[in-house]
């Protein structure tokens, strides 16, 4: 239901089922009522926030190719992907694509990926019973450990201190 709200406001409809996805994988791993009313919660909170994120994005001042590129990298977050796969939607070549998308966006196209892997890692940590290790699977890094240096990188903590830090009781 959340996923369907999320496309009548506007986010595409690609993005909503593979979140949707993801949600639905962790309902099933819920054990108690409150586990599943905390999930329900949390997904409903999650799509309103991304429907936010998405208009935003819309409206800024972001090229139709950048934006095209974004969006791929919503849709494949899950995904091993190349930084030559996800500038072919774009249809450009991968270094003007590169630089446009560096110019708007301020970062590389495989750094904006890395950030939002780690984003939705932090999103995660918090929402799901999911071990570090199977963040670090489902995100496709190369290993858990890989991911701990990249997640530190980004954001100063371990993902085990950010969850302490951030676990509301």
């Amino acid at each position: 239901l959340a996923a369907r709200a999320a496309i009548k406001g506007g986010f595409p409809v690609e993005s909503a089922y593979t979140t949707a996805d993801f949600f639905i994988l962790s309902a099933e791993l819920t054990k108690t009522p409150e586990d599943a009313f905390l999930l329900r919660e949390a997904t409903s909170y999650k799509f309103a926030q991304l429907v936010q994120e998405y208009t935003k994005k819309k409206t800024n001042k972001y090229r139709s190719n950048v934006i095209k590129i974004i969006e791929e990298i919503e849709r494949k977050l899950f995904t091993k992907i190349s930084r030559e796969e996800l500038v072919t939607v774009a249809d450009l070549n991968e270094d003007y694509a590169e630089r446009i998308f560096k110019e708007d966006v301020g970062l590389s196209i495989m750094d904006y990926l890395r950030t939002q892997r780690i984003a939705k890692a932090k999103d995660l940590l918090l929402n799901s019973t999911l071990k570090v290790g199977d963040i670090a699977f489902l995100l496709q890094f190369s290993s858990t450990s890989h991911f701990a240096r990249v997640f530190k990188k980004v954001t100063n903590t371990s993902p085990l201190e950010y969850k302490e830090q951030n676990y509301i009781k």
